[in-house]
């Protein structure tokens, strides 16, 4: 008996006395999502499974890294680093690695018992990245639509692009039209009076045809040094207003929503039935799609 208790301990105390687990995956969410979630520790409960560990941030580089210190009962403190980068289609390439030093014996002695500490950890990770990628998906996903009824948009004046496309190319072109209106009022120190906007001329879902033109709003009238880019003036009118707070792929539901209300209530649109979004929080705002404000307006008598 005691020969073994001999093997043992020598066995235990020839066992390395740190460890280094690195292991990456690709998380459903941009790297910001990611990060705001995970550096908020009160979050660490929702998603890691470790629930028993203190964790204490000792170094952060916003949206890229964070350094923490793990300290787990009846365990040696760990170096917890968590890197992220961007990977195409607003998803994350997360790289966790932990390691330890100076291991003690007792702690060496367990992990014979337990297995290898590679595997441990390992797949306490994965777990933990499971829940992440549910929790987030969840979250970016929250939403609400809400139709305000009646009330009066003050108009303005505004510089705008028109273009016309098939329905499946607006998202496309919609983003390059506000992208050249931006780098206009940027290079003629133009500053908005407001938030950008949509205007709808046409939406033709039989012919696949949607007109449309993008806006920015101006505190006064422009005189425009660009082709491409015009002035406008619109006048104040009496509309239906919906919010929606989340992902502009609940933008339908908000017409929907919109439009149900119009009718519900007898209302008549505008003999032009005139049609408008307007952008107050964008991705440029956060990345969050959770974030995201469109409100919504359809102009009646």
């Amino acid at each position: 008996m005691l020969m073994a208790f001999i093997a043992f301990s020598v066995y235990v105390a020839i066992q390395p006395n740190s460890y280094k687990v690195v292991k990456t995956k690709t998380i459903n969410a941009p790297k910001e999502v990611v990060f705001e979630f995970i550096t908020n520790l009160e979050n660490s409960s929702q998603w890691m499974n470790s629930n028993d560990a203190i964790l204490t941030i000792t170094e952060l580089n916003k949206h890229k890294s964070i350094q923490l210190d793990k300290q787990s009962p009846n365990a040696p403190t760990a170096k917890v680093n968590w890197n992220l980068e961007d990977k195409e289609g607003d998803k994350t390439k997360f790289t966790w690695d932990v390691e330890s030093t100076n291991l003690p014996f007792m702690f060496k002695a367990k992990q014979v018992f337990k297995g290898n500490i590679d595997s441990i950890i390992g797949n306490k990770i994965e777990s933990s990245w499971t829940k992440l990628d549910s929790l987030l998906k969840v979250k970016m996903n929250l939403h609400s639509i809400k139709t305000e009824g009646v009330t009066q948009h003050s108009g303005g004046f505004y510089i705008y692009k028109e273009a016309t496309c098939k329905l499946s190319e607006f998202t496309t072109k919609k983003a390059k039209l506000f992208e050249s209106l931006l780098n206009y009022i940027e290079q003629h120190h133009i500053i908005p009076s407001g938030a950008p906007f949509t205007i709808f001329h046409q939406r033709d879902t039989e012919n696949d045809v949607v007109q449309f033109s993008c806006a920015i709003p101006t505190s006064t009238e422009l005189t425009i040094e660009n082709n491409d880019i015009s002035a406008g003036y619109l006048p104040a009118f009496k509309t239906i207003k919906t919010q929606l707070s989340g992902d502009y792929k609940y933008l339908n539901a908000a017409w929907k929503a919109t439009h149900n209300y119009l009718t519900e209530n007898n209302l008549k649109p505008t003999e032009s039935v005139f049609k408008m979004e307007s952008y107050i929080k964008t991705p440029h705002d956060s990345k969050n799609p959770a974030d995201w404000v469109t409100e919504i307006f359809i102009a009646v008598e």
